[in-house]
């Protein structure tokens, strides 16, 4: 897993990727041809003014599928746009969330 860093996969990837809403955040996938998962975390101002708690989210997304990379599929593209605050969620309830929002969008597998 890389980090999704320029201006050019971030803009294909919202404009050709499919969308799966949560509560919480959407996630925006891309099939590329490609044999690694590339990531991008998008916490606005909006969430909160606090760059300790933005951080703090892109921390715990990005460590939840960290661990559960054993069930991707190689070869995406993943934006995932926060819009509320997580840190009302436990950690379960969150890690649940992200991995069933991406197993919906096909970038992992179903267990």
């Amino acid at each position: 897993m890389e980090p999704l860093r320029k201006k050019v996969e971030f803009s294909k990837t919202y404009r050709l990727g499919k969308s799966v809403r949560t509560p919480y955040f959407t996630i925006k996938t891309l099939q590329v041809k490609s044999p690694i998962i590339k990531l991008g975390i998008v916490v606005s101002k909006k969430v909160s003014k606090k760059a300790v708690t933005r951080n703090r989210a892109r921390r715990r997304i990005r460590e939840i599928i960290r661990r559960n990379i054993s069930l991707a599929i190689p070869g995406f593209f993943v934006i995932v746009n926060v819009y509320t605050d997580l840190s009302e969620l436990s950690h379960s309830e969150l890690e649940k969330v992200i991995i069933q929002s991406l197993q919906t969008s096909k970038v992992f597998k179903n267990e």
